[in-house]
Formats: structure tokens, sequence, C-alpha cells
């Protein structure tokens, strides 16, 4: 995945591909770059579920006031915008 793209351009620091990013919401790739791209919209599982695995591989790296900050913070909020850290 781009790191720059159109709807959530944060996410591209998590997921490199389309399918990462939808193996982490338990989503097709194509769905996942419709999403992306602002053509559909993540429900509500599939946004705790790719907070979730971002929150787990920050932990895992050791990054635990990142993650810390991702649990508390509103998806759209946080990955809607480049930088949000």
């Amino acid at each position: 995945m781009r790191a720059d793209t159109p709807v959530y351009p944060s996410l591209g620091r998590y997921f490199k591909t389309m399918t990462e990013l939808g193996d982490a919401a338990c989503m097709s790739r194509d769905k996942a770059t419709r999403i992306v791209q602002g053509k559909a919209e993540f429900t509500a599982k599939e946004k705790q579920a790719i907070k979730n695995a971002i929150i787990a591989r920050l932990y895992q790296e050791g990054k635990t006031e990142q993650a810390r900050t991702i649990v508390k913070g509103d998806f759209d909020k946080l990955f809607k915008r480049r930088s949000y850290l």
C-alpha cells in the first residue's frame, strides 16, 4: 500500500500492502483498496481489528506509549491525517 492514500494516509505507516491491511481487518485486498480510495467505508469491527493489529505490533516493538495513544484514540482521527504521533 502506498503511504500516500487519499482517505487514510497514516495507515501506510503500519501496512506495506493492501493484503496486509485486508488481513488485519479480515477483508479482501480489493475491499481494502476501495476503502482507502474513498469508495467504501470501514465497519466499526474492521476499524477495531485494524487498531488491534497495530497495537499488537507496537507492543512487540516496545513502543508502549504509541500503542496507548492508539488504544485511547478515535480511529478516524488517528488515521485520516498524515501524522498523529
